[in-house]
């Protein structure tokens, strides 16, 4: 990520100072760029641009000379010298750190207002008010179709020309973006009216396949949700039933290991019955009321061990 970041500052500010140089170059020396052999002097590369904004830099009857201080001179020609170095390190893709590209970036600024500067004195010296600029940030189907690239005019004595260079250029992009996916208009004809008749039906028809389909799979998704809840309601009804035969079946066992047990108890002679009551009450009576309670209380002993004793038997 760090080359492709450093590449693009690098593109830009290359394409920037390309820029400048060319409009400086067009005000100051036009013919020493047909004289390196570009015929279309915005070809130029940055290197050619220097070399020849340095000679009116340093010649005595130079441009720039009369124009421009002689600190701002000095200051110029380094500036220049260190332009290379942002295009070198562009066009053989050296990836350099952050500290030298911040110093990079730094010269390329500076550089950029000296241009700035100059292409100001010059014009308003010459009374020259713009310059034509064509931009090519990108081929176009329009420069292909005509043959011929676009031109604008590029004023000198406005904002900023590197502001001005981007409003052009993304006014450049976005007529190309117009033209490029523009529909051309077509005569309407009997056999298109028939083609877009044809199509609305052919839609309504999807549409009412697309509207019956839903349906029947809504049908079909309802259905198997009720089967489901039958299914897990008879299960559990099932599971009810079985459930209440099981416990059914475990009362009846119960009752019978209890009747068993009772009658075990009872055999083994752990509850006894009691004495009939009738022996009892006339035993006490004739006790109470006979002079011979002795002879009656020893007879109602002789009776209830009778009694037992038959039980027990």
């Amino acid at each position: 990520m760090a080359y492709f970041e450093a590449q693009a500052r690098l593109t830009t500010w290359t394409d920037e100072l390309e820029y400048l140089g060319y409009i400086l170059c067009e005000l100051i020396d036009a013919n020493s760029l047909d004289k390196t052999g570009y015929r279309c002097h915005q070809a130029a590369d940055l290197p050619t641009l220097v070399g020849i904004i340095r000679l009116q830099l340093k010649e005595p009857d130079g441009s720039l000379v009369n124009l421009i201080s002689e600190d701002e001179l000095k200051i110029f020609r380094r500036l220049m010298s260190k332009a290379k170095e942002i295009r070198n390190s562009m066009a053989h893709h050296m990836t350099q750190n952050e500290h030298i590209l911040n110093d990079l970036g730094n010269t390329k600024q500076a550089l950029s207002d000296m241009l700035e500067y100059a292409i100001r004195s010059v014009a308003s010296d010459r009374g020259i008010d713009q310059v034509a600029w064509c931009p090519y940030h990108h081929i176009c189907k329009a420069y292909i179709e005509a043959n011929k690239p676009p031109t604008v005019m590029v004023p000198l004595n406005g904002d900023s020309l590197l502001s001005i260079r981007e409003t052009i250029l993304r006014d450049h992009d976005s007529e190309q973006m117009r033209l490029l996916y523009k529909r051309p208009k077509r005569k309407a004809t009997e056999e298109g009216r028939q083609k877009q008749k044809d199509d609305y039906e052919a839609a309504l028809i999807r549409k009412q396949q697309r509207k019956e389909r839903d349906i029947t799979l809504r049908s079909s998704h309802l259905a198997e949700k009720r089967r489901r809840l039958e299914q897990r309601f008879k299960e559990s009804q099932e599971l009810g039933r079985a459930q209440k035969k099981d416990i059914d079946m475990r009362m009846i066992e119960e009752q019978k290991i209890f009747n068993r047990q009772r009658a075990e108890i009872l055999k083994d002679g752990m509850l006894h019955s009691s004495p009939d009551p009738k022996p009892l009450i006339i035993a006490i009576f004739v006790t109470i009321s006979s002079p011979f309670w002795i002879v009656g209380l020893a007879m109602y002993n002789l009776y209830t061990r009778g009694a037992y004793r038959s039980s027990d038997a």
